[in-house]
């Protein structure tokens, strides 16, 4: 019964292809620690989990309830995100609050690099 944010997916051939690499999948869920409104914007800060940090650049993607996003600026345990009006009045995080949960699903591009990089890691020490 509840609202969902849903976007056609981008169509890969030979047209330009822009914008974030997202699967739709959920890894994980980010707690809300502030909004605050900035000139024409919304910026949104999250929590960010330690087994996730790895994943995320500034100015990298990442996706909240399926809408995906640039991270703006990043701490040690927090991200924060800039959402412009439009974007905020129409998708679900019109409706969001501080305390609330976020389905996140990092960069797809940052967990095959992470991964290639481990697997690398085996490959030296078995040398």
């Amino acid at each position: 019964g509840g609202t969902i944010n849903l976007e056609r997916s981008a169509i890969i051939g030979q047209d330009r292809n822009a914008g974030h690499y997202v699967t739709g999948h959920i890894d994980e869920r980010s707690t809300i620690i502030s909004i605050t409104n900035e000139s024409d914007y919304k910026r949104v800060r999250v929590t960010l989990a330690d087994a996730f940090a790895r994943l995320v650049a500034e100015k990298g993607s990442i996706t909240f309830d399926g809408i995906a996003l640039t991270v703006a600026a990043l701490g040690d345990t927090w991200l924060e995100v800039c959402i412009i009006s439009h974007t905020w009045k129409t998708t679900t995080l019109a409706n969001v609050q501080v305390g609330d949960l976020l389905n996140t699903e990092y960069d797809i591009m940052a967990k095959y690099a992470t991964r290639r990089e481990a697997l690398n890691a085996v490959y030296d020490s078995e040398k």
